[in-house]
């Protein structure tokens, strides 16, 4: 993750939702009741325009996106075209 990315992410929850004027990267975001549902949508529409990537259905949700940082994650996954995997290496006996 950049730092640019969650830096920018972290102002703009500061700017937009007064009641985040004091949380830091890490701090809950969804869990800890700070933003709910509308500001969820209000988030990932301002993701799409301002990194111009498109967010499917579950892409920002608590267990995954839960703190600026996180977010920051993601946006970086898409942006660089780096889906989240989950593989397993097997090895040879």
């Amino acid at each position: 993750m950049t730092r640019d990315t969650a830096a920018q992410v972290l102002d703009y929850v500061r700017r937009t939702f007064p009641f985040a004027s004091n949380i830091e990267a890490e701090d809950a975001l969804f869990s800890s009741g700070l933003l709910d549902s509308l500001e969820l949508a209000q988030l990932e529409l301002w993701i799409e325009r301002t990194y111009l990537v498109g967010l499917n259905y579950g892409d920002l949700h608590i267990n995954a996106t839960d703190s600026v940082r996180a977010v920051a994650r993601m946006i970086d996954r898409k942006t660089h075209g780096q889906e989240e995997s989950h593989t397993t290496t097997q090895t040879e006996g």
